[in-house]
């Protein structure tokens, strides 16, 4: 069953559309939004993603399928090392620091967002999978992030792998220049693609 969140004083937040398209921080993972809509109290200045907005207490995911994940609004302690040792996210590679989804039995994390992500995209007819996977970003050229495997795009033919966290800054840098229609589906794929191509990217498929 979803939760269905409030701001802290308890206000409903609205389904707000930013028009303007701009990045945001969701007071929910306290990560940056890049889509124009969000859950928010204009009163309290409070913003959640759609994904944080409607947590579950337990979830899984098809990438650590035999495994679940149970919703925390703050990340747990490590059973080594307590509360100073920090939380990455096993999809990103990125600092945990709000809601998260953890698995006690593996000591796995996930942001709500990166649970969510879409499973494929297609560039130049050829798509790209979403995958673990240990093979070298082609926009970072580092293989692990934060010292751990973390998530990717996969060309089908698994010449090109593109790490998530990757695609996600590009999207931010994107929409802090000014690109405000690179949300659609359609184009998102057109900044990805001039990427690629500065990195070795053919157009297809060995």
């Amino acid at each position: 069953m979803e939760i269905n969140r409030t701001c802290p004083k308890k206000h409903e937040l609205k389904l707000y559309n930013n028009p303007n398209k701009k990045c945001y921080k969701c007071n929910g993972c306290k990560e940056y939004g890049n889509n124009g809509m969000r859950y928010r109290c204009d009163d309290c200045n409070y913003d959640l993603h759609k994904d944080c907005m409607f947590s579950k207490p337990t979830t899984t995911h098809e990438i650590f399928k035999d495994f679940v994940f149970k919703f925390y609004e703050q990340p747990p302690p490590s059973k080594l090392y307590g509360k100073r040792t920090k939380r990455y996210c096993n999809a990103c590679g990125k600092h945990v620091k709000g809601f998260i989804y953890h698995c006690p039995e593996k000591d796995l994390d996930l942001h709500p967002c990166c649970l969510n992500l879409m499973k494929e995209f297609q560039i130049d007819h050829v798509k790209f999978h979403l995958r673990g996977t240990k093979a070298k970003c082609i926009f970072c050229n580092q293989i692990d992030l934060s010292g751990i495997e973390v998530w990717s795009y996969v060309s089908e033919c698994g010449e090109y792998n593109v790490h998530v966290s990757c695609i996600r800054e590009l999207i931010v840098d994107e929409l802090e220049n000014g690109t405000t229609d690179i949300l659609a589906l359609k184009n998102l794929g057109l900044p990805i693609q001039r990427r690629l191509k500065r990195n070795g990217w053919m157009g297809k498929c060995a």
